[in-house]
């Protein structure tokens, strides 16, 4: 069975890197852009995805672009962290605006249903190759 991941992402340019490093990897894409697509696909694929990368600012709805720069994507792993789904942050947020995420992800990464003990993140630029690889290596320890 392929493993699925979900990208909660609104850049389409990003999205495309996404594509072809999760397609190179073997693995099953499934592509959220606001929160509210990123919620309904975790309630409706519930137990189904494997594992989630995020961006942290994206929009609460499509075509809200009034909300685009909220960090929307701690909503997206508060529901992971609470339903034991391995995620990984890729974000490009300058860490000088942004230093509450590394001390809010690995609080989150402590709550008792989550299993994978860690929430990888990347900052200043989006390293997808390096959170892909982050979130397989949960994935990994999550089935063990």
């Amino acid at each position: 069975m392929s493993t699925i991941i979900l990208l909660v992402e609104d850049n389409l340019d990003e999205i495309e890197i996404v594509k072809k490093v999760i397609f190179a990897a073997g693995m099953k894409l499934m592509v959220a852009k606001n929160l509210t697509d990123a919620n309904r696909l975790l309630q409706t694929l519930a137990g189904n995805i494997d594992g989630v990368l995020t961006d942290i600012h994206f929009p609460s709805l499509i075509g809200n672009d009034n909300d685009k720069d909220k960090p929307n994507g701690l909503a997206v792993v508060a529901h992971c962290v609470e339903h034991n789904i391995p995620v990984s942050v890729c974000t490009d947020t300058n860490h000088h605006y942004s230093s509450y995420i590394d001390k809010v992800l690995p609080v989150l990464a402590k709550h008792p249903n989550y299993k994978a003990g860690r929430i990888p993140f990347t900052l200043d630029r989006k390293d997808w190759d390096k959170a892909t690889k982050d979130l397989l290596s949960l994935i990994q320890k999550s089935k063990l």
